[in-house]
């Protein structure tokens, strides 16, 4: 890679953290109107070279990005913004500036391991996953009858809950018919 390229590359790097920046700062609208009225009439020119000619308020010496948001003139003019507002542009600027030299980086292929989780939000795993090995065995079949009768599930299922209150409908009907009419009939008939 030559000078020139490297030049233009970190050119190109100070671009798309200043429109990262004002991304963060100002939302996507103004990022998007930066982009295609700024960076993509840029030539060849670095931010400060290029805000430079639009304003020469802004100063004569090439800055970088970071002494640029620390104008007061170039937030005025280009940012329309104010001097205090610069801690802030750092807090923003520092973030960005942690974002693309990672992005640049060899190691930018990340890895994440994602856990699945059921509709309770627990995670997944192969001691609870229903499609596992446990399937088959019989203390994975008492567990996950168990695991029916929580509370959680108990107040969510209409089907458990009418499946239950009919059962204890049955239970108490041949209760009340055996305390109320069968035994009385045959303490009755055994007296008669």
């Amino acid at each position: 890679m030559t000078d020139t390229s490297t030049s233009i590359d970190e050119k190109r790097k100070e671009w798309l953290l200043l429109i990262e920046f004002i991304r963060r700062k100002y939302g996507e609208d103004k990022a998007q109107l930066i982009e295609a009225n700024d960076y993509l009439n840029r030539g060849t020119k670095s931010v400060s070279q290029y805000y430079r000619d639009l304003y020469p308020t802004i100063g004569t010496e090439d800055l970088k990005l970071p002494q640029l948001l620390k104008n007061p003139e170039f937030l005025t003019n280009v940012l329309a913004s104010t001097q205090e507002n610069i801690s802030e542009y750092t807090d923003i600027y520092n973030e960005t500036d942690i974002l693309m030299k990672s992005l640049g980086t060899a190691g930018d292929n990340m890895y994440i391991q994602c856990n699945p989780v059921d509709t309770n939000g627990n995670v997944i795993d192969e001691t609870t996953n229903s499609f596992g090995t446990n399937t088959s065995s019989l203390n994975a079949m008492f567990e996950e009858l168990g695991n029916s009768f929580n509370p959680a599930f108990l107040y969510s299922s209409v089907g458990l809950q009418t499946s239950i209150s009919i059962f204890f409908f049955i239970l108490i009907y041949f209760i009340g018919n055996y305390m109320f009419i069968s035994y009385p009939r045959s303490v009755i008939a055994k007296n008669i």
